[in-house]
């Protein structure tokens, strides 16, 4: 048997938002501790944080030009 450490895999999960500063709000009000602060880049702003678990989340907003 194979055994694999989390740090064996890079994966992320991206959930689209309408609005990914008041989701990292509301998640982090929750308890979610994050890895970065909202980032808006251009058209975009996201920001990334960790489950329990290890798995790696992005919550990512597109604003449309």
């Amino acid at each position: 048997m194979i055994r694999l450490q989390k740090s064996c895999f890079n994966q992320k999960y991206t959930i689209p938002v309408k609005d990914c500063v008041r989701s990292y709000e509301i998640l982090k009000n929750r308890g979610a501790e994050f890895i970065t602060p909202p980032v808006i880049n251009g058209a975009e702003t996201r920001c990334f944080f960790r489950d329990p678990d290890g798995h790696l989340f992005e919550i990512s907003e597109y604003r449309a030009s």
